[in-house]
């Protein structure tokens, strides 16, 4: 996850209808703590927080995209491809999507 990334996924958050603002300062402290432990490459802990941060905003594409490359980065290929399916359904062929999926052909 890039810094522009991370950023973007915050700033996305904050506009989130659907969520009170509890929730969304709930998901703002998750994508922070996810940014972080992915910056310091510990991805078990990243995935943690990412994904809890994506099960309260699911259609979040650069969320999306990160919790596919987290999921890669830990070995867990399967997930990763189904989420990569459903962002290449939905959002086309991406460079994000594209850079994932490249990652996980060479691993």
């Amino acid at each position: 996850m890039t810094q522009a990334s991370a950023q973007k996924a915050v700033e996305d958050a904050a506009t989130l209808a659907h969520l009170s603002p509890t929730e969304m300062q709930d998901l703002r402290s998750l994508l922070i703590k996810g940014q972080k432990y992915f910056n310091a490459q510990d991805f078990p802990n990243a995935a943690k927080y990412l994904v809890a941060a994506w099960n309260m905003n699911p259609y979040d594409f650069n969320l999306l995209i990160t919790v596919a490359d987290v999921l890669a980065r830990l070995g867990v290929r399967t997930k990763a491809m189904e989420l990569l399916e459903k962002a290449l359904a939905i959002h086309g062929a991406k460079p994000e999507v594209v850079a994932v999926l490249g990652n996980l052909a060479m691993e």
